[in-house]
């Protein structure tokens, strides 16, 4: 296992589970919410907001896939990094969640840069 991912598993931020469909479906509906709100942003050129909201999206997406196969993860990049373990490019997720921060925390102009198609196409992915 990678050690980072050993370690947040030494910490509890990655345990393993009963599946938990409920969770599943409770989290696949926070991310297509999530993308709509990134769609809402965008048609007002909230891109910065939109940015958060495309990338939450994904992230959602990626922890319902998770709770269908009964792992937690209370990580963001242990989440990203766990992804490659099911052999799905966690690129796309990685990117986002790099201009999320940048977008979010620091003052570079925000655009809308297509994150909300690759946030419909990663969710499609893991559906």
């Amino acid at each position: 296992m990678h050690g980072f991912l050993a370690q947040l598993k030494r910490e509890g931020k990655i345990l393993l589970e009963n599946q938990n469909k409920d969770l599943e479906q409770d989290y696949l509906k926070k991310a297509k919410s999530s993308l709509k709100a990134a769609r809402v942003l965008r048609e007002q050129k909230l891109y910065a907001e939109m940015t958060s909201m495309a990338y939450y999206a994904m992230y959602h997406a990626t922890i319902s896939l998770f709770a269908g196969l009964g792992i937690v993860c209370k990580n963001h990049a242990g989440a990203i990094l766990l992804l490659t373990l099911f052999n799905i490019n966690n690129i796309v997720l990685e990117q986002a969640k790099e201009q999320r921060i940048r977008q979010q925390y620091y003052t570079e102009e925000a655009r809308d840069t297509g994150l909300i198609q690759e946030a419909e196409n990663f969710l499609q992915v893991l559906e």
